[in-house]
């Protein structure tokens, strides 16, 4: 009976966030690795080295968990979402908390598109058409044909953080390839994006977020917090408002008479493009486009 059973209690080590990058560390670290690979004197650790670059710059714009969500990614897991007119690059990834779709920064293009180029198999295909075929190959494979390895990465990124001396940040917490993912939470809540709205990006709990990131919204959000946002929308709005008009040009008067009916198309045409040397500037472009939608 409960009485007699003796309790168990497994309090365990609490969880804690893991050492996360600066937006100048972020820099450094994608902008070095452009040839860092060369360094290296294994032909398969210049692969990998390749791909890690890839690897971070993708981690830290989508938010999406190292290893198995990472590595199982798929190209025929990639689409686009197409909402009001423009479209936005989605990626389905299965891992840790089931599958969830999640839409990528707009860069995460052309750092898939390096991916796509290293892979002898679709070197010939373009972004589009690998999208578009829904191939179902690995994402993260080096040039050998070969999906790049967990601990290989780990490594990787170990040795470069060692040579670079950045194994742990100013808080005093070892960097991991999972630090990509609390820098991709830091900078959306930096940006305002609300703890529910990055869950729903990131898989986690906003009870989770809450506990790991509450404690930084305050400087994260320094301006919002002081008032200062509010002000400068004011501030900028007001200058909008106290900006006098630009002055129209000749044509853009023409236009307006034509659009009157005080001109014909002919008088129009004749007016604006009579001289010989006349030349179509985009201002004159953009008006025509505007009467040809009028009808």
């Amino acid at each position: 009976t409960s009485s007699i059973r003796p309790s168990l209690i497994n309090k365990g080590k609490s969880a804690d966030s893991r050492g996360s990058f600066s937006e100048e560390e972020y820099k450094f670290v994608y902008t070095t690795m452009r040839t860092w690979h060369q360094s290296a004197h294994r032909q398969d650790t210049r692969e990998t080295r390749e791909v890690l670059r890839n690897y971070i710059l993708i981690l830290a714009n989508t938010g999406v968990r190292h290893g198995t969500e990472a590595l199982g990614l798929k190209w025929k897991n990639i689409s686009w979402f197409e909402k009001d007119g423009d479209r936005f690059l989605s990626i389905y990834v299965s891992g840790k908390t089931g599958g969830r779709e999640l839409i990528a920064r707009d860069n995460t293009e052309t750092y898939l598109d390096r991916q796509r180029a290293m892979n002898a198999d679709l070197a010939e295909m373009t972004f589009e058409e690998v999208i578009a075929a829904k191939i179902d190959d690995f994402v993260f494979k080096n040039r050998s044909g070969k999906l790049v390895t967990l601990f290989n990465l780990a490594r990787s990124f170990k040795a470069f953080l060692r040579e670079h001396d950045m194994e742990t940040g100013s808080d005093g917490k070892s960097r991991t390839l999972y630090s990509w993912r609390h820098f991709y939470a830091t900078s959306g809540l930096t940006k305002g994006t609300s703890t529910h709205i990055m869950s729903k990006q990131m898989g986690n709990s906003t009870q989770m977020l809450d506990r790991f990131y509450s404690k930084l919204s305050p400087k994260l959000n320094a301006e919002l917090h002081s008032g200062r946002t509010e002000d400068k929308s004011k501030k900028n709005r007001q200058e909008t408002e106290d900006k006098p008009p630009a002055p129209s040009t000749v044509s853009d008067q023409l236009f307006d008479l034509f659009a009157a009916k005080q001109l014909s198309e002919d008088g129009l045409l004749q007016a604006v493009c009579g001289a010989s040397d006349y030349k179509a500037t985009e201002a004159v472009s953009l008006r025509a486009i505007e009467s040809f939608r009028d009808g």
